[in-house]
């Protein structure tokens, strides 16, 4: 995160979001070594390129979004949690989220909720394992936020876009 702590002197940098990010270093590696020190080479996130495990600063607009629109919230569903990355970002938003997460996958994401767990022990993390569109027909929790992010092709997408506003608390 050397490239984010060099640049706290400017405007868009100096905020309450990159002291937070900068002080969840630790957990940022740590994500690392509990998912085997491995990630999938050729697919990033909110945090990391897609080569390397390393910070992106790249991504600085949507990880201060997605950071923002969670923190004055109280239940989120992922769908696609992959390494975990952008639900640190809104557990350091919002340390007291249910956030139920949703992903294909669990080589990665299991590990992750479970860990982040234990380093926001007031966050209620769920982990369901499994094809959203076969999940989300199950779910008949409302939620606040959604954060969809497991396939990216478009009839899915618009699939589980229907599912989140039968789920959604509001309008």
């Amino acid at each position: 995160m050397q490239e984010l702590k060099n640049r706290l002197n400017e405007k868009e940098f100096n905020n309450e979001f990159t002291y937070k990010l900068l002080d969840a270093e630790k957990i940022f590696n740590q994500i690392f070594e509990v998912c085997g020190n491995e990630m999938e080479y050729g697919c990033g996130s909110y945090l990391i390129g897609s080569e390397k495990y390393e910070y992106s600063i790249k991504m600085y607009p949507k990880q201060k979004l997605i950071y923002d629109k969670t923190k004055n919230i109280s239940s989120v569903l992922e769908i696609g949690t992959y390494m975990g990355h952008s639900l640190l970002l809104m557990l350091l938003a919002n340390p007291d989220l249910d956030i139920t997460c949703i992903d294909i996958e669990d080589k990665y994401s299991e590990k992750v909720t479970k860990y982040l767990q234990t380093i926001f022990p007031k966050a209620k993390i769920k982990f369901l394992k499994g094809n959203s569109l076969k999940i989300l027909p199950n779910i008949t929790n409302n939620f606040d936020f959604f954060h969809v992010d497991g396939a990216h092709g478009n009839t899915i997408i618009t699939k589980e876009f229907m599912h989140c506003k039968r789920l959604s608390s509001s309008n």
